[in-house]
């Protein structure tokens, strides 16, 4: 199989729903396949992704907003296609996204499109708190972060995905791009292809839930850098290129 597209969803089964909506309206000259983690939300994403073909799997644990990165690493476990589309279950896939994510993807890089916080009609709402931010990732905001992205499956395996010492939410992603950067030596690569944010609630105080994941990024910064530490989130895992599909995914 060419591609695996992977997320992690709590309790938002509507937002993903037209998530999923845009991935299955896209053009693709590939197989692939989707695969959705609930971390557990109190709503379940179960009926939304079966209307959507996507391979779905619930984490039975207490239901609490928290990092994704357990949940995420479960869903790049599950894959089997060579290159992983990483992405937030709140991003809509602008048109013609997914084929430029694979087919563009060169060694030695992961590739990112260009996010922004609007809807893909319009709506210009912005993300809650930080009104003034307008791309969330792309050549004018260059954070190597997976809003949509895509990178090979070995190369995430290499660096051990994403870091599960980050319980609390917040910068586990940021420390998964100086993991790729720093410890694998990736570039990341901005395209001009789009990705769009849907506005939805957050938790209240999502800001200061965030303290206890800065410190632990700072330190991990730090020992990293003293030579200490390895740039990695986790021991690597065991690659094993994916068997050639028998049924292409997208046609189901």
């Amino acid at each position: 199989m060419k591609a695996s597209i992977c997320m992690a969803t709590y309790d938002r089964p509507e937002v993903l729903r037209k998530t999923l909506a845009s991935i299955r309206s896209q053009q693709a000259d590939f197989d692939y396949e989707i695969i959705i983690v609930d971390d557990a939300g109190p709503q379940s994403a179960k009926e939304v992704c079966r209307q959507y073909a996507a391979t779905y799997f619930r984490i039975d644990r207490e239901p609490k907003y928290r990092n994704p990165s357990v949940a995420r690493n479960l869903a790049y476990k599950m894959a089997v296609g060579d290159v992983l589309i990483c992405m937030s279950d709140d991003v809509i896939m602008g048109a013609g996204s997914l084929q430029r994510l694979v087919n563009e993807l060169q060694q030695g890089e992961f590739l990112l499109a260009t996010v922004w916080n609007v809807d893909s009609d319009g709506d210009t709402r912005g993300l809650e708190g930080w009104p003034h931010i307008q791309q969330l990732t792309g050549p004018k905001n260059m954070r190597p972060l997976f809003f949509l992205g895509s990178i090979r499956r070995k190369d995430m395996y290499a660096v051990g995905g994403c870091d599960e010492e980050f319980t609390e939410p917040g910068r586990e992603d940021i420390w998964l791009g100086d993991c790729l950067i720093h410890g694998l030596g990736l570039r990341p690569t901005f395209e001009d292809m789009l990705g769009y944010h849907q506005e939805h609630k957050r938790p209240v105080n999502l800001v200061a839930s965030y303290q206890s994941s800065m410190e632990l990024y700072k330190q991990k910064v730090s020992t990293a850098k003293q030579g200490l530490t390895p740039w990695r989130g986790g021991e690597p895992w065991p690659y094993l290129p994916c068997p050639p599909a028998t049924t292409p995914i997208r046609s189901r």
